[in-house]
Parts: C-alpha cells; sequence; structure tokens
C-alpha cells in the first residue's frame, strides 16, 4: 500500500516534462548506464522517503531491501557477486526523487534500481529507469497511470490499484449474518483521502461494494492532512450506513477514528485501510477491537520465505513484519531470480529475464502484465480484524486464523469479545 505524498496530485504532465527534459540533460552529459556487475559486487539502487509525510512506511521499505541483501549475501551472493546497497533519502518528494534517481544512473553507476517508496515518487523517478535502460523493479507502487506510459524497463511487485479493494465486499457477502443475531448491512459509506492511491482504491471500494449489491449512501473525499472530520462525522451520522470505509493513511485514519468515538458515531461495520499500523492502537486502546482493515501482505500467509524473512524481520530492533518490509524483499526477490535466469548481469538480458518471470514472493505468486504491474498481487489482498488488541485474519479462508466479531458494539464497549 502506497503512503500519501503532498505533490502527489501535482498534474502528471508536469512531472513528465520536466523529468524527460532533467534525463536528457544527464544523458547527453555521457553513457548512464550501470557497470553491468564487472566486478564482485552487483549494485542496486534506490531512493526511500526517510523524512518526509511517507517516512513511517518509507523507512520500513528502506529496511526491507537491507534485510534482502543480508539474507542473499548470507547464502552466496547472487552469481557469486555479493549485492550491495547505494540509497538516498528522497525526502518524500516526487522530483528529489527523480533527481537522486538520476545521480544513482549517472555517479553511482548501479547496475539496477529498485523503485521509490510510493506511487508518485515512482511516477517521476520511473523515467530515469526507462531513458537509461535499467531495469528498474518497485515493491511500492500500484497507480494505474504509472502503467500506461509504455515503459519497458520498469515493474512493480504490486497490482494497479483498481484492482484492489475486491476482498473486503466479497467477504462481507460470504458471511452468515443470521449466525451474528443481526441484519444483513445493505447500506454503506467510503471516504478516501486526496492521494493517487488512496483515491483510485476508494473509488474501487466504492464500485466493489456495490457490486456485491450495497448502497452506497455517502461517499467522500479529504485532505490528507485534515484534522478536523466533524463535517463529515455530521454527514455520516445523517447517512446512517451500516458499513463504514475508510481508505486514508496511518496518521489520517487514526485522526478520524478518534473523532468517529468522540462523536459517538456507531456503525455496523467499520472498516479502516491502513488500521493495522500501530498509530490506530496508539490513539483507540482496547476500543480498538471489532474494526478491520485490509492488508495486501500477512506475515501468516504461506509463501516463499516468509517464514525467514519473518524470522529476519523481529530479529532487528528497528523494524516489525510490516507490509511495507514484505515488499521491498519481494521487489529483491524478482531481481535475485531474474539475474539467476538469465545467467547474466546484462541490463538487457536481465530485463527480458523479467518479462517472462513467474515466481513465488512474499506476496505470493508474481508475474508481470506486460506494462509492468503484477497480475496476481491483488487476489492475495486480506481482511483482518483487531482482537483483544491483536489481529486476526479472517480471509482469505485457507489463511484464516479465528473467527469474526459480531455485532459491534458501541463506542465504549469494545474491550471485550462477543458473548
Amino acid at each position: 500500500m502506497v503512503e500519501p505524498d503532498k505533490h502527489s496530485r501535482t498534474n502528471r504532465r508536469t512531472y513528465l516534462k520536466s523529468s524527460l527534459s532533467a534525463v536528457a540533460l544527464a544523458s547527453a552529459a555521457g553513457c548512464l548506464g550501470g557497470s553491468g556487475g564487472g566486478g564482485d559486487t552487483l549494485k542496486f539502487g534506490y531512493t526511500s522517503s526517510l523524512s518526509g509525510p511517507t517516512a513511517v512506511l518509507g523507512k520500513q521499505y528502506h529496511t526491507g531491501f537491507q534485510i534482502w541483501r543480508d539474507h542473499v549475501n548470507e547464502n552466496g551472493g547472487i552469481l557469486n557477486k555479493e549485492v550491495e546497497l547505494v540509497h538516498y533519502d528522497d525526502e518524500s518528494n516526487p522530483e528529489r526523487a527523480r533527481e537522486l534517481a538520476n545521480r544513482l544512473a549517472s555517479q553511482d553507476n548501479v547496475d539496477f534500481l529498485f523503485g521509490p517508496y510510493g506511487s508518485p515518487n515512482n511516477y517521476s523517478a520511473s523515467l530515469v529507469s526507462q531513458q537509461n535502460q535499467i531495469p528498474m523493479v518497485s515493491g511500492a507502487s500500484s497507480d494505474p497511470e504509472i502503467f500506461s506510459r509504455g515503459l519497458e524497463y520498469y515493474y512493480s511487485t504490486l497490482s494497479k490499484t483498481t484492482k484492489y479493494g475486491k476482498s473486503f465486499p466479497e467477504f462481507l457477502a460470504s458471511l452468515d449474518w443470521g449466525s451474528f443475531d443481526m441484519d444483513e448491512p445493505s447500506t454503506a459509506a467510503t471516504l478516501r483521502a486526496d492521494a493517487a492511491y488512496t483515491s483510485t482504491l476508494g473509488k474501487a471500494l466504492t464500485q466493489n461494494l456495490e457490486d456485491q449489491g450495497f448502497e452506497v449512501a455517502y461517499e467522500q473525499e479529504y485532505p490528507t492532512d485534515q484534522n478536523d472530520f466533524s463535517s463529515i462525522l455530521s454527514e455520516l451520522s445523517n447517512a446512517d450506513p451500516d458499513v463504514l470505509c475508510v481508505c486514508g493513511f496511518p496518521a489520517d485514519e487514526a485522526r478520524f477514528a478518534e473523532q468517529a468515538q468522540q462523536a459517538g458515531l456507531n456503525v455496523d461495520i467499520h472498516y479502516q485501510n491502513y488500521s493495522s499500523q500501530t498509530v490506530i492502537v496508539d490513539t483507540l486502546g482496547d476500543q480498538v477491537n471489532y474494526m478491520m482493515n485490509g492488508a495486501w501482505w500477512d506475515r501468516r500467509y504461506d509463501y516463499n520465505r516468509v517464514d525467514t524473512y519473518v524470522e529476519m524481520w523481529n530479529q532487528r530492533k528497528d523494524s516489525v513484519a510490516e507490509m511495507p518490509l514484505s515488499y521491498a524483499t519481494a521487489a529483491g526477490m524478482v531481481f535475485e531470480k531474474a539475474i539467476e535466469e538469465a545467467s547474466s548481469t546484462n541490463a538487457d538480458d536481465v530485463n527480458q529475464a523479467l518479462k517472462s518471470l513467474d515466481i513465488e514472493t512474499p506476496l505470493g505468486r508474481t508475474q508481470f502484465h506486460e506494462t509492468g504491474w503484477n497480475r496476481h498481487q491483488y487476489k492475495n489482498e486480506a481482511v483482518r480484524q483487531w482482537q483483544n488488541q491483536e489481529m486476526t485474519l479472517l480471509y482469505p479462508e485457507k489463511f484464516a486464523t479465528g473467527d469474526v466479531w459480531l455485532p459491534t458494539p458501541n463506542w465504549g464497549n469494545r474491550d471485550s469479545s462477543p458473548e
């Protein structure tokens, strides 16, 4: 899932024009390719949001690459070459991400590029990859517009955002509501933060709810830095939905949930996209129970190397097994496998291997559409619920670790399981 950026709604034509101009100038200055793994190391370059609005998840993403590097090097490297990481802080700024991608290609002479954290930063940095014909694999981009530009060297281990938002409505439709001694919910409300990722996700979720027979009684988009949700809460109270879905980011979702509790806004089902992050528990305490959330990775998924990576994550003092780490390690595994299948570190050979790759990563099956997005990752979308201040995995059913808690008590009475 991709974190917002204060520039995320800037006109993309501006990005395209400025990025191509800057890359052309760099190209004119000299040859911009990587070293082709000619020595004893393979250099992978990337930026991540270590400061700025996306730093919370950007730091996890950065740590995921380090864990992948350590795992690879401890097991003999790739084609007997040690992995070296060259990275910079892009400050959660797409223009900075593009500038630093140019630096990685033209000055640091990296062999391959990882995409930065977040769709806005990938939108700009991916043009550097294309111009220099250096493969770039991202673990954190899903904006459909990224994949509409004919990029031949760019890939994402995530699917397009328009593919997301299916599991939660499907999960609701699968439940036996009579067993919970409650009426089947029929109306829904959706909120979405005004950023490329969340706006697209919110619209997809709205459509998928309607496809499952829900009447969407209220729909609203809000700025990512909104502090006061009182007017939205008033409108939600008037709409009186059975199901409430919030597609935001950790900080704004926590603010909304806190204000919903203060306002006494009670719904049958409360779903928040990023309510898996610990900030929601810090904000709500034991009242976080019964809240549901979506996830595109869970440490309990039985996928390639999951146990290995979870163990490595949990050994580090600077990380826990959260989604952005899995995104990064999946991107690393994609490059690792492509290089091995190509039996070469030549950029074009590896790029051809990426186009035909079909492997299992911590995100599940990874196979790229001709435009660069993962054809399969969205199918693994999970539904989880806070129970006893821990997350229970409910869906997909084959990975479920417990039963759903329903009906949802009013705020103030959510500190225990259903009777």
